[in-house]
């Protein structure tokens, strides 16, 4: 894991653990173009971090990485029914 703080919302080994499965897989391969994908389990914090805080999308730390890419993992998920 970075040296980034860790906050109380984040997910434990064991949450992550659980809650990976149920993710969509990736539709990226690489030598293929696009970007590679986020790392989920920092995607899955942030947008619990702005679940228990109620802040708004652009005020999420940067740690948890661009808010817009949260929102777009957050979006089609919703979409999805994930």
């Amino acid at each position: 894991m970075s040296d980034r703080s860790h906050y109380p919302t984040d997910l434990t080994g064991e949450q992550w653990h659980l809650l990976r499965p149920l993710l969509p897989p990736s539709k990226w391969c690489a030598g293929k173009p696009g970007r590679p994908p986020c790392d989920l389990r920092q995607v899955l914090n942030g947008l619990w971090y702005l679940t228990k805080t109620g802040c708004q999308w652009r005020m999420i730390p940067r740690e948890f990485g661009q808010w817009s890419t949260r929102y777009g993992y957050f979006k089609r998920w919703r979409q999805a029914g994930v």
